[in-house]
């Protein structure tokens, strides 16, 4: 069964929404870790009875756990989602249509940013991204 167009750009876009959620991620991280540390530091600093700080780093260091092991399922997630959308995208014969949509999906840029750096009006641009989802084909995507 062939997808619909709409079909098409919803799983290309849940590929930026998970990049986007890896981004997310990698900065709740490395929050984390700094607060641990400077909890860590208060820590030795502080006389031998600290101990709800030293709940607090357990607590911390748990929440970067959990949030690592999201970070590991999202990334093997999307390094999976890549692949196919890059094989669907390599599909295309026309070149073109190839940038425009490795450009708007993979490298995550507006129409508008597209059309500058191809040189075609945005109009223009909205017109080829249409002839591309149409051209692409992207069942091998339905399991996801």
């Amino acid at each position: 069964m062939d997808m619909t167009t709409r079909e098409k750009k919803e799983i290309l876009l849940k590929y930026r929404s998970t990049v986007r959620e890896i981004e997310w991620l990698e900065r709740e991280i490395q929050k984390w870790r700094s607060q641990a540390e400077r909890m860590t530091a208060s820590y030795h600093a502080a006389p031998a009875s600290g101990g709800s700080n030293r709940r607090s780093i357990e607590e911390a260091v748990e929440q970067i756990d959990k949030l690592i092991r999201r970070f590991m399922d999202y990334q093997s997630d999307l390094i999976r989602t890549r692949g196919m959308i890059e094989n669907a995208i390599e599909s295309l014969r026309d070149p073109v249509l190839q940038e425009v949509l490795q450009m708007r999906y993979l490298d995550g840029l507006s129409f508008h940013q597209i059309a500058g750096k191809l040189g075609y009006s945005d109009r223009h641009l909205v017109r080829l991204h249409r002839a591309a989802l149409e051209k692409m084909s992207l069942n091998v995507l339905y399991e996801l």
